[in-house]
Order: C-alpha cells, then structure tokens, then sequence
C-alpha cells in the first residue's frame, strides 16, 4: 500500500488454485482522481502497455511485454506499472483505491496463540486417556469360562467352543471356577481363579490444564469478566471492572475500524455508481462507520451498579446507557426525553382537571346561612359522593 502526497497504489498477490500460477492485482489514483484497476500476469510477463488516451485516460493492451519494476515511490510505480497493465475503465469512487488495510498490533497476540495451542494439545490427550483408559475395566485371570458351540471360521464342517461372558446386571451372581490344567504326570488342577477391576484414568490433571490455558487467553484478552458470569461471590463492582478492561482494549482498535468500514461503504457506493453509468451519482454521499464493543449482557449487579452510578452523577446518561447495552445510546436518550415530555403534559392535565374538579367543589358548597340553591346542593351531593367513593 502506499499513499504519498495523493498518489494512493495497493498491489496484492494472488495465486489460482488450480494451476498455481500468480498475478498482481493493482488498484491506484490518477491525477484526475480515477481510480482504475488492472492485473499483472505471472509477475514477469504482462499484457501490452496501457496507453492515454485523448482525454487523458488509460487503456490496456493485449500484448505481452516484460514486466518493469516497481518505483521508489507511489507516483513512480503507478507510471511503471501502468506500462505493464491491464486496466479497467476509470471509476470515479473519491479517489479511494480498492484495497484497503489497518495497521497496528493485532488482538491476537503471539502470547495468546501459545495458549490457544496448548489448550488444544491437552483436550487432544483427554480425548485419547479417555479412549484408552477412561472406563472401568475388569480383566480375568484363570477362570473357566462357560461356553457354547459355534462355527469354526477357518473350517466350515468343525464347531469350535467360544466363550459366552458372565451375566452382568443386578442381583447377578456368577461361580467362577478355576482352569483344569493337566501336567505332564497326567495329574488334573484347578487353577485359582482371580478376577481384577481397573479404574478409569483420572482427568483430573487434563481439567486444571484446560481451565488453566483458558484463563490465560481471557486474560490476554481482557476477558477475564467471562470467567465471573456465573460466578455467585463476584460482587458487581469486580465484574464493572473487568468488563471494562475489556472495552479499554477493544477502543483502541476503534478508530482503524471506524476509517477502514468507511472506506469499505463508500468504495462500494462508487463502484455501484459506475456500474449503474452513473459515476459520482453517490459522490455528495457519505458513509460514517461508527464500530460499537458489545461486552455480553448485563447481571443484575452490575445493573444496578451502573444505575447508581448515573444517580450519583458519577457518570452521565450516554454513559450509562450504553453500558446497559444499548447500542444507539444517543437515540435512547431522544426516546427518554420525548416520554418525559410527554408525562410532563400528562401531569399538567391532571394537575388542571384536579383544580377544576376542586374549583367545582368549592362553588358547590352550602352558604354560612344554611341555604342553597338546588343546583349547588346537587353539585355539593355529587361531589361529596365522588368523595366518598
């Protein structure tokens, strides 16, 4: 990539699959602010130099030339390779190329995929311990075992004596006896039946491995709040804490993001405007990518840690908001205050009918003489009778 004093030139390598063979794939700015994009064959030989036209624009060839080098600078090997290129028609995307890339250290560190592998290795080894040795095994030594007659496999018209197994189950009792043995006096022996049970392999040190391994990479990610979801000691200041250790990190990659998904809609917007004939039609248009770390859900706590937070004035609204997990905090306060205003005017109403029912009252009640008129006696009775209900 490179993107000095205007000039902008990306150039990837791509290599097909089928007959691995590779070719450049070159995007960059002319000084009309064009962008054109053009492939380079097999890295030393490409397709007829591309030309100007009277207007200035580029066009391809269709022979095949030696390849130049590339120039000390961007200018310099747009000029080059432009001589060795097959170009597309001019688009007009803003001057923004095709390519794009972010710079910087990346969120998966070296550090993390250490770990990422020996997790890996030790749930690898579980899986074989638990194949091998992982279930309950008995193993039976001098015993005579009960058998019945079945086909030799080695010769059709003679039947062998195969083992038929001991009876498993509850309540189950077998009387094992020992294998008659014959010496070479002819005497007969019973040899002494014995019966071992091996137990499983533990996974016990497999388990403290993979905890251990999984807590570094959290931790190497600041993720280490994922441990303490569950976690009922955890109070909701630890897990607000670690939360935003997490959210710390994560900001820092924030404004590459935010530049590079700008580009990313704004070149798509140029090329559909080219691909439609209508270059530049989106060219008063902008696309603002504003990236959001989505931190996982909220416990209780932590709720209520942050609602007391706000309450104090120790954070402001937007704040608050978005650590609830809202992810347009901004337009959540537009709502709050369009339904404040509208219980602010529903107050007032109430306010003005309670004085008016209260004026009514007033009005209606009996003279200090004792007389009244009809009408007021029957507001005074109808009131006292709202009153009483």
């Amino acid at each position: 990539m490179f993107d000095e004093d205007g000039y902008k030139l990306s150039i990837v390598e791509l290599t097909d699959k089928k007959d691995k063979q590779k070719m450049l794939e070159i995007s960059f700015v002319d000084k009309k602010d064009k962008t054109y994009v053009g492939t380079v064959q097999n890295g030393a030989l490409a397709i007829t130099p591309a030309t100007q036209n009277q207007n200035g624009d580029y066009q391809g060839g269709d022979a095949q030339q030696p390849a130049t080098e590339y120039g000390e600078d961007a200018e310099e090997s747009i000029v080059n390779l432009q001589k060795v290129a097959t170009l597309s028609a001019p688009y007009n995307m803003s001057g923004e190329i095709t390519a794009d890339e972010i710079c910087g250290k990346p969120f998966v560190s070296e550090t993390m995929l250490q770990n990422n592998r020996a997790l890996n290795l030790d749930l690898s080894l579980a899986v074989g311990v638990l194949i091998e040795s992982g279930y309950a095994e008995m193993v039976m030594t001098n015993v005579s075992m009960e058998t019945r007659k079945a086909q030799d496999p080695n010769d059709a018209t003679k039947t062998i004596q195969v083992p038929v197994g001991l009876k498993r189950g509850p309540g189950v009792v077998n009387n094992l006896v020992g294998e008659q043995t014959v010496n070479a006096q002819g005497e007969v022996k019973f040899e002494k039946p014995d019966v071992h049970f091996k137990e499983p392999s533990p996974l016990d040190p497999f388990v403290t491995g993979e905890n251990l391994f999984y807590r570094q990479i959290l931790d190497e990610a600041k993720q280490i709040h994922m441990l303490i979801v569950g976690d009922a000691k955890a109070s909701g200041e630890a897990r607000i804490q670690a939360r935003q250790d997490f959210v710390k990190k994560s900001q820092r990659y924030k404004p590459s993001l935010d530049v590079h998904g700008s580009w990313l809609m704004n070149a798509i917007l140029g090329l559909a405007a080219s691909a439609i004939n209508k270059d530049g039609y989106f060219s008063e248009l902008g696309v603002l990518f504003d990236s959001k770390v989505y931190a996982g859900e909220l416990s209780a706590d932590e709720q209520n840690v942050v609602v007391n937070r706000y309450d104090k004035g120790l954070i402001s609204r937007e704040t608050a908001i978005t650590l609830l997990g809202s992810e347009e905090p901004l337009l959540e306060i537009d709502k709050i205050k369009a339904d404040d205003a509208d219980k602010l005017v529903l107050q007032v109403k109430r306010l003005e009918a309670t004085a008016k029912f209260g004026n009514m009252i007033s009005n209606g009640r009996p003279s200090t003489s004792g007389q009244s008129d009809g009408k007021s006696n029957t507001v005074a009775g109808t009131a006292g009778a709202a009153s009483a209900s």
